[in-house]
């Protein structure tokens, strides 16, 4: 039989724990710039004494010292004058100034715009939200009934992203209350519509639609989409000329016009408005050939005590005990978010800088010349750990001479030297270069195969497999070799 008992022991072991201030720092230093200014403005919004600007009065006193003198009172809150003269003390050492006294460097950034200059209106922002409003548009200005635009509403409802009607037709008619013969015309209305080819059920379609509306029914494009899609795709063109029985210039020059169709209606919808990029980091060249690197101090906020409120905490007795405890735990608030952004500050810097030493060759020659380098390279060299180095390069961009580079551009595996060591290998930067210039010289009329290009890898002293080779010209958008074979020649 079990026996239950209860009894007490002691026992040692050691924990990791992390104070709200530490998971602060560590979201903190994942945070792209827009994330962090949010989190900042609601920061202040919930903390009265934080607030935006630049102590008047910079002080040489480091952060650890107001950090003591905070601890200090905690002993001291029964005697409000004894308070007062140690919140004294935490005002006097916190005198941090955001753009003086610091190591990242006292480079102005470049200057924002200046106030009044001329704003460019951009005249591709689309008068439509989206595409189902710009077909929503079109519908109500149809000849179609209300009780079959509200059909059609319903239809343009379960087009995907890229414009097409992809679920079971037959199965939408149903679950709509309608029969499939009500619904079809609705739906060939609503094909009418621009962009061309929309709300096609399957590529087929939505190509026959756009010949359509080209004034090309009937015409052997249309007749090679419709019945030969698989030899098109093969580029058959002697095979589709002998089974349709005309010459193979007028298969070509038909399957030139349908390449230029739209295979995707949505694209122009669906295509994202460019996004102006802050760089967090500058890497500037100096007179005598080095490389400097320096914060953009700009993108993110300075942060002070306020004023008001420093008068207040300086004379607790005006205060009573529920105020003022309040407003002490809101001044250890407020200096634990400046620490943090300038904890934060200082590891982004020591990330880039020890970047550009590792990439200095990239720095010199430019694009092409990537060392292999990964994380746990960078975080061996500063003492942290590699996911550290992942938060502090993650959405956070450099200045170099080449354009504005995201930090995790830097970083690349390595392939080992075939004859050399490991560290001789090459990047897979580097390698998706060398794969598209081969690729970029090769006879037309004899594609490199996927292993064709593994050979010539090899001499150039790299190993690789042919399925990385096939992986790496997917990723470069480039066809296999059968379909990279030009046009067969009239004769």
């Amino acid at each position: 039989m079990l026996n239950l008992t209860l009894s007490q022991k002691a026992v040692l072991s050691q924990k990791l724990v992390m104070v709200p201030q530490m998971q602060q720092a560590v979201k903190m230093l994942q945070m792209s710039q827009l994330e962090l200014q949010q989190c900042l403005a609601e920061e202040m919004e919930m903390n009265p004494l934080l607030e935006e600007g630049s102590e008047e009065a910079p002080d040489e006193t480091t952060t650890e010292t107001w950090e003591q003198e905070m601890c200090k009172t905690q002993d001291a809150e029964s005697d409000p004058n004894q308070e007062g003269s140690e919140i004294e003390k935490i005002l006097e050492a916190f005198a941090y100034q955001w753009d003086e006294n610091n190591e990242f460097g006292d480079e102005e950034a470049p200057a924002e715009q200046e106030q009044g200059q001329e704003q460019h209106y951009d005249p591709t922002s689309s008068h439509f939200a989206s595409l189902s409003d710009y077909l929503l548009w079109q519908l109500r200005l149809s000849s179609l009934s209300d009780a079959e635009k509200r059909l059609g509403a319903a239809l343009i409802d379960q087009l995907d992203e890229r414009g097409y009607l992809a679920v079971d037709f037959h199965s939408l008619a149903a679950e709509l209350g309608v029969s499939v013969e009500t619904l079809e015309p609705i739906l060939q209305v609503i094909q009418e519509f621009d962009p061309p080819g929309i709300a096609a059920r399957d590529l087929v379609e939505c190509l026959c639609i756009q010949l359509r509306q080209k004034g090309q029914s009937g015409s052997l494009a249309e007749t090679i989409v419709k019945r030969h899609f698989g030899d098109l795709q093969k580029k058959a063109y002697t095979k589709m000329a002998q089974v349709l029985g005309v010459a193979v210039e007028e298969v070509i020059g038909a399957c030139k016009t349908i390449s230029g169709l739209e295979p995707i209606p949505a694209r122009p919808f669906s295509t994202p408005h460019n996004i102006d990029i802050v760089p967090d980091i500058y890497v500037e060249r100096s007179e005598d050939g080095a490389y400097t690197v320096r914060l953009n101090r700009e993108v993110t906020p300075a942060l002070r005590i306020s004023a008001p409120y420093k008068a207040l905490l300086r004379s607790p007795h005006r205060l009573d005990a529920p105020t003022r405890a309040f407003l002490k735990k809101k001044l250890q608030s407020a200096i634990w978010m400046i620490k943090n952004i300038e904890q934060r500050n200082h590891t982004i810097y020591r990330v880039a800088l020890c970047i550009v030493q590792f990439q200095s060759v990239f720095f010199e020659r430019g694009p092409g010349h990537l060392r292999p380098l990964i994380l746990k390279d960078v975080a061996s060299a500063l003492s942290l750990h590699p996911s550290t180095i992942s938060r502090a390069t993650t959405e956070k961009y450099m200045h170099t001479p080449y354009g504005i580079l995201e930090l995790k551009a830097f970083f690349s595996n390595r392939f080992e030297s075939a004859a050399s060591g490991r560290e001789e290998g090459a990047s897979s930067d580097a390698v998706g270069r060398i794969i598209r210039a081969l690729i970029a010289e090769e006879d037309i009329r004899m594609p490199l195969t996927d292993q064709e290009i593994v050979a010539a890898m090899q001499k150039k002293n790299i190993k690789i497999a042919r399925r990385t080779v096939s992986k790496y010209r997917d990723l470069l958008h480039i066809k296999a070799a059968r379909l990279r074979h030009p046009p067969a020649e009239v004769t």
